[in-house]
């Protein structure tokens, strides 16, 4: 036998006094041995039996530490374990058929490399873990009989945290207690309807995911999120709605909100005025708008590109929340709505922004082509009246005008745009008449002085006049 191969196989005992007395002799002056003052096991061990168990005595392991049985069924329990505290490098419990918990790893308290807890399929409970304070990576996969992760109470930090395909999982409170992960997967745990033991975390990295959920409905347990590298929300199938991401601001690389079927809209998004890379929003086929993105101004910058790809939403009849975007770094898609007909959102963005790729808009609903958009009077007579609309904002935010004064003329600007939608030309002239003598008699009143009065009356009469042109 090589004592010095790979994996040091952890297999006390001997045949006979003699052969006993030789392999203590052996392990006592092999380097790869436990030191049997001080319990510290060093090189890799790999225990694949009961009797492996049952006979380790390392208090800790300097290298990989590997618990895999050789045939199945055989390791039932974890408490010859009781001693070891730490492992410095990669940890594994996994293909154990008969394991139910890991009390016997009720000491451990820090893996330096990656520990992996997966393909259990008898393992009920992971409370073993409870002193576990401290890993590079947290893998908990394929436990099929794994209904809560309660066991990870004392962990608050962790470089990457994946939680995958645990189909009888119907909680995570056990991290209620983690404040930062550098890169967080929740994918495909058919029974999980919430993560609200997720409230204290404030930021993610890159490569994050949760997808696949089929019980999740909401991600409120993201409140408190303010900071993503990327983020895919992806296929949870009964995720209504995405309001835990309403603290979202700016600090977002890169965002995917992708075939999740029962999705009604993005308003969680409302806070959002950035992506730093890419923005995906695609095949949520009960979406019916974008106004979540209302004060998004731009997607990617100029030194590494970024995309905004709006597609296959099969409900989506608008995208008026797109309309403050001025940038896009790299290409911007607009493809295969096929309800969207109302594409003058992209009107700012397709005349007076500024695009770094190219732009792709073909098969939604009438009227949303490039040459639809660019060309419309309702798309130019839109943007003019919502500049209008900032005007009149800007005199409200300075004190010349009061709150119900501003709402007055703002709700006339309303009703304009309201009936803009629905091609009632007349109608759309009447409330900018209706603006027109609001801002006169406030001029007569000397609530607005000439030079403030002049400009909103120019407006006005231009988009009257360019609604005119049209007739």
């Amino acid at each position: 036998m090589n004592w010095r191969s790979t994996f040091f196989n952890f297999r006390p005992g001997g045949i006979s006094n003699i052969l006993g007395m030789g392999l203590f002799l052996l392990l006592l002056f092999n380097p790869n041995s436990q030191s049997a003052s001080a319990q510290i096991c060093t090189g890799d061990i790999l225990l694949r039996s009961q009797t492996d168990i049952d006979n380790f005595s390392c208090q800790s392991v300097t290298g990989n530490l590997q618990i895999q049985e050789e045939i199945a069924g055989d390791i039932t329990n974890l408490d010859g374990l009781a001693n070891l505290t730490s492992v410095r490098g990669t940890m594994w419990v996994q293909s154990n058929d008969a394991l139910t918990n890991v009390d016997g790893l009720a000491n451990l308290s820090s893996v330096g490399g990656d520990f992996y807890v997966k393909d259990n399929g008898a393992l009920t409970n992971i409370d073993g873990l409870s002193n576990l304070s401290s890993a590079r990576s947290l893998s908990i996969w394929r436990n099929d009989a794994l209904t809560n992760i309660d066991g990870l109470a004392n962990l608050s930090s962790v470089g990457s945290l994946s939680i995958f395909d645990n189909g009888a999982l119907t909680t995570i409170d056990g991290l209620a207690n983690l404040t930062s992960v550098g890169r967080l997967v929740i994918n495909q745990n058919d029974a999980l309807t919430n993560i609200d033991a997720l409230a204290n975390l404030s930021s993610v990295g890159s490569a994050s995911s949760i997808e696949g959920n089929d019980a999740l409905t909401n991600i409120d347990g993201l409140a408190n999120l303010t900071s993503v590298g990327s983020l895919s929300i992806s296929n949870n199938g009964a995720l209504t709605n995405i309001d835990g991401l309403a603290n979202l601001s700016s600090s977002v690389s890169g965002l995917r909100i992708q075939s999740n079927d029962a999705l009604t809209n993005i308003d969680g998004l409302a806070n959002l005025s950035s992506v730093g890379y890419t923005l995906w929003v695609q095949s949520n086929d009960a979406l019916t708008n974008v106004d979540g993105l209302a004060n998004l101004t731009s997607v990617g910058g100029s030194s590494f590109g970024g995309s905004l790809y709006i597609s296959r939403n099969d409900a989506l009849t608008n995208v008026d929340g797109l309309a403050n975007i001025s940038s896009v770094g790299r290409d911007l898609w607009v493809y295969l709505n096929g309800a969207l007909t109302r594409c003058c959102g992209l009107y700012p963005l397709l005349t007076s922004g500024t695009i770094g790729g190219s732009t792709q808009i073909y098969g939604n609903g009438g009227g949303c082509t490039v040459a639809d958009i660019t060309t419309s009077t309702a798309c130019a007579a839109e943007d003019r009246i919502q500049t209008l609309r900032e005007q009149v904002d800007q005199l409200v935010n300075t004190n010349v005008l009061n709150t119900g004064q501003g709402q007055g003329l703002t709700n006339k600007l309303k009703s304009a745009s309201k009936q803009l939608e629905k091609g009632n030309t007349a109608a759309v002239l009447n409330k900018l008449n209706e603006f027109i003598a609001q801002v006169i008699d406030f001029a007569s009143d000397g609530i607005l002085t000439p030079q403030q009065a002049e400009p909103l009356f120019n407006a006005a009469n231009d988009i009257i006049d360019l609604i005119n042109s049209a007739t």
